[in-house]
């Protein structure tokens, strides 16, 4: 385990608003890594409180989040979970990410 810090990050919203985020203190940090040798996967886990503000808002915000992602040998996408609580909303995600291969690409000597 691990703590994670957020100082002063700052993100511009859809509206064109900037938003700062902090760690009150820090997010308690897992990550795990496993693999069998067919399947290779992370979690995630973070708990902790998030500090926000922007131009005329400022508050606290409670995290609870885990986030598994997993790829299996000979899959083309990565199986991404998340689940949890963020700002007193449930969280819940469960997606593929599809990958490819780039095509007739030379690589210069």
């Amino acid at each position: 385990m691990f703590a994670e810090t957020l100082a002063q990050c700052v993100s511009k919203g859809a509206d064109g608003k900037f938003w700062q985020f902090n760690t009150d203190s820090a997010l308690a940090t897992i990550i795990d890594f496993h693999t069998d040798g067919e399947v290779s996967a992370t979690t995630q886990t973070d708990v902790g409180t998030v500090l926000y503000s922007s131009d005329r808002q400022t508050g606290s915000c409670e995290i609870d989040l885990s986030i598994l992602d997993s790829i299996a040998t000979g899959e083309q996408g990565v199986r991404v979970h998340a689940h949890g609580t963020a700002c007193g909303l449930s969280v819940s995600i469960d997606s593929t990410l599809t990958l490819s291969r780039a095509r007739n690409v030379t690589h210069p000597i």
